[in-house]
């Protein structure tokens, strides 16, 4: 079984290549094949943040793959979870550039303002 230290490396190594998280839905099935792997676990990963969620900055998003990532190796299935993500191609993944990993993408209250002030001409 690959040791905690080799998890932090690999995640070193996907947030240098500007790789949050995986998006959606295959986030979602990451999320579906952890806790199907470890069929005997009392508990389940934490949720991807997908759907609502989706605008949570890189960040947030990365830490959330960590925790994911750390539930995998506390159950004894870090090995298929990084092999699983090595095997999800790149255009599969939300990226990011390091000048905007803290940002989230929700929509603000001058966002809505704008919108409405564009729909009124």
């Amino acid at each position: 079984m690959t040791d905690w230290n080799t998890a932090v490396i690999w995640l070193e190594r996907i947030k240098s290549e500007h790789r949050s998280s995986p998006t959606g839905s295959a986030w979602y099935d990451f999320y579906k094949r952890l806790y199907q792997t470890a069929p005997n676990a009392k508990n389940k990963p934490l949720m991807p943040f997908i759907l609502a969620a989706s605008a949570e900055s890189a960040a947030s998003k990365f830490g959330r793959l960590r925790e994911q990532l750390r539930w995998a190796y506390d159950h004894g299935v870090l090995d298929d979870a990084i092999r699983w993500l090595d095997e999800c191609p790149f255009e599969k993944w939300d990226t990011c550039p390091p000048h905007q990993w803290g940002m989230s993408f929700y929509p603000t209250l001058d966002d809505i303002e704008d919108e409405e002030e564009g729909s009124e001409t």
